[in-house]
């Protein structure tokens, strides 16, 4: 029965409202008569309150922001004593709880100052995964746009899944492809502070355009001589006389994870040429490696900057095009498999050219420029 008894005055709590001020060490010493062996522990979250000792009565306590105030466990020394709490919760936060304890040992009071932790300011997704397509590119919380593919015919409301950094987040959805298949669906994540926000836009479509853009990677067996460029397509990279064409592929990968990428080799290239193909969507594209003891001067970049002017760009009909030749060059057009779709000659001295591509597929080409064989610029076309 005794047992019985402690048992139920753990459970009662009276509740009275707590004015919001938080109790000083300064008033302790008033409330408390005894403080021999009475409790032993005290627990929040079922964690212990960091630095707890039975002497000292007043703790300062962060709890997630917003949270309601959390329930208190406090574990008694002698288990068999019949022992009172008269417990008075905070009202607010800030604010502090009051556990007053009775027992045959005499009488203690411990306070609670209960302090939100600042709020979020993470607006970030982690994830972004389709359920009724895919992206056109990886997912990384700081890229905010992407391409989802549905395939062509698609009648629902596009199916993705957005999952915030922080559970506390708010997600909000508009654009197009909220109320159609096809369009722009705009993801808002707004932080838990209420401030931060960040904006995520996905353009919903057939199908995802190619990629052939590449990372290149150095080390030790080889250093490439300039970073990589969407426009260029012509590299050196600087190896010892171990380096194998094939051991290429350890220093190449797709900005596209999904890309395939392969190396062509033919008897008729020079021993210093690779020819490196990639597979995206569907489409494919060569670029042109060249291994070399050291690397030249002056990066391919540099040796045809300025070496022609194209206009309009996109163009759906006529080209107009200006280069710069001391010598007669050859201008050819490439579409994006390598397969030259033109080629003309430009004599000494003419500067001004113009391509009718209005029959040409609509999509990307490559404009290259040579004189007397050597490659003095390449340039990218796009054909609306």
């Amino acid at each position: 029965m005794k047992h019985l008894y402690l048992l139920i005055v753990l459970f009662c709590t009276s509740y009275s409202i707590q004015a919001n001020t938080n109790i000083s060490i300064f008033e302790q010493q008033e409330y408390q008569t005894s403080s021999d062996s009475i409790v032993c522990d005290i627990s929040v979250y079922g964690v212990s309150i960091p630095g707890f000792t039975p002497l000292d009565t007043i703790y300062d306590v962060t709890i997630p922001y917003n949270s309601p105030i959390p329930v208190v466990e406090i574990m008694f020394c002698d288990t068999n004593d019949i022992i009172i709490v008269d417990i008075v919760d905070a009202t607010v936060v800030p604010g502090t709880s009051t556990y007053s304890i009775n027992s045959s040992q005499g009488n203690i009071t411990y306070y609670i100052n209960w302090i939100y932790e600042l709020p979020s300011s993470d607006a970030d997704l982690i994830s972004l995964t389709g359920i009724t397509g895919y992206l056109c590119q990886p997912f990384h919380p700081d890229s905010l746009n992407y391409q989802f593919a549905v395939g062509a015919g698609f009648m629902s409301l596009a199916g993705l899944s957005a999952e915030p950094s922080d559970s506390l987040a708010m997600l909000t959805l508009t654009g197009s492809a909220t109320v159609s298949p096809y369009g722009t669906l705009v993801i808002m994540v707004t932080a838990q502070d209420e401030i931060t926000t960040k904006v995520y836009t996905v353009e919903i479509v057939e199908s995802c355009p190619p990629n052939f853009d590449l990372i290149l990677l150095s080390d030790s067996n080889a250093i490439w001589c300039e970073e990589f460029s969407s426009d260029q397509y012509i590299y050196y990279v600087q190896v010892d006389s171990s380096f194998t064409k094939f051991q290429i592929l350890e220093n190449i990968s797709g900005v596209d994870t999904s890309a395939e990428i392969a190396v062509y080799i033919s008897p008729e290239d020079p021993e210093d040429y690779i020819q490196i193909g990639i597979e995206s969507f569907g489409s494919m594209f060569y670029y042109e490696v060249y291994l070399v003891d050291s690397c030249p001067p002056l990066s391919i970049g540099e040796l045809i900057e300025n070496s022609i002017i194209l206009y309009p760009n996109p163009s759906s009909d006529i080209v107009n095009i200006h280069v710069e030749n001391d010598d007669q060059a050859t201008l050819t057009i490439l579409d994006v498999s390598g397969r030259s779709v033109k080629e003309l000659i430009i004599e000494k001295g003419e500067e001004a050219v113009q391509i009718d591509v209005s029959k040409f597929p609509k999509g990307m080409y490559f404009i290259q420029l040579y004189e007397n064989g050597k490659l003095l610029m390449n340039e990218k076309l796009m054909v609306e």
